[in-house]
């Protein structure tokens, strides 16, 4: 986005952010007008801009307590920061598509899933991914808004020590505990409200979180890299070698298509040597 287009997503996004958090309730009060300040400086200081999401975690940690100064810095090291959710706030390029980083994760998360919740993956395998409808807000919001507001703070303090496969880790186990409550569902509608309505209401998510950082099968960066790599040659593999004959459709169909069909010559070795 040109910074003109950057500068409109701002002001617009500013006015509906966290809208039931005590700073922001007044339209134009001080909190958006921290948050408007945080945002247009941020958007305008680096060449990747403003990208939605990133309203929600800055308007997180100027709730919390946070001056501009730390929020802005905060906010770049979640964006930019290595440990952190880089690539995943992106628009699109020639190269690559918008959150291509993101997309990428969340097409690996799918399969990790599909070893450990079949039945979540088989439901909307041929329509709809399950993982980009649900997860895709929980990892770019780091779950702000999404869990009880006693835990917003835990969840975040818990990704900045253990970076982001914290967020795969604490979603994977968020599924598994809703899936004999939406396993029975047909309409994707139907699961993500029903994952989403319990999720905001659970009135404890300790277990979750400590098996989150605690389970020996969870995934670790280097997990989560060698996942990366599985996929990426398996793409680079049906391109050269043709393989595949996969209709126009969406990115998350196609990489799911590509995944499935090659699991057994990558990503399941990959997925068993870290179990």
């Amino acid at each position: 986005l040109c910074n003109g287009c950057h500068k409109t997503a701002v002001l617009k996004d500013v006015t509906r952010t966290l809208p039931k958090c005590a700073p922001f309730v007044e339209i134009g009060g001080k909190g958006q007008q921290s948050l408007e300040t945080v945002l247009l400086k941020y958007s305008s200081t680096y060449s990747h801009g403003y990208t939605q999401s990133m309203n929600v975690v800055a308007g997180f940690l100027l709730t919390a307590g946070c001056s501009e100064e730390a929020t802005f810095w905060i906010l770049d090291a979640v964006v930019q920061g290595e440990r952190y959710s880089n690539n995943y706030y992106t628009d699109a390029t020639q190269e690559h598509e918008g959150l291509h980083q993101c997309r990428e994760d969340l097409s690996v998360f799918e399969m990790v899933l599909s070893q450990k919740a079949p039945e979540l993956t088989h439901l909307f395998a041929d329509s709809v991914s399950l993982c980009y409808v649900v997860c895709l807000q929980w990892v770019l919001c780091v779950f702000i808004d999404c869990t009880p507001a006693e835990y917003s703070l835990i969840i975040f303090d818990l990704y900045m020590v253990e970076g982001l496969p914290f967020l795969y880790n604490i979603a994977l186990n968020i599924l598994l505990k809703y899936q004999p409550a939406v396993s029975h569902l047909t309409d994707i509608q139907q699961v993500v409200e029903t994952i989403r309505t319990s999720l905001r209401s659970e009135v404890n998510l300790t277990p979750l979180l400590l098996d989150a950082v605690t389970s020996p099968s969870r995934l670790t960066r280097q997990s989560l890299q060698n996942l990366r790599d599985s996929l990426r040659t398996i793409r680079q593999t049906a391109i050269e070698e043709e393989r595949f004959r996969i209709p126009l459709i969406s990115s998350e169909q196609r990489d799911f298509q590509i995944l499935k069909a090659a699991f057994e010559d990558g990503v399941q070795q990959a997925c068993a040597a870290e179990a």
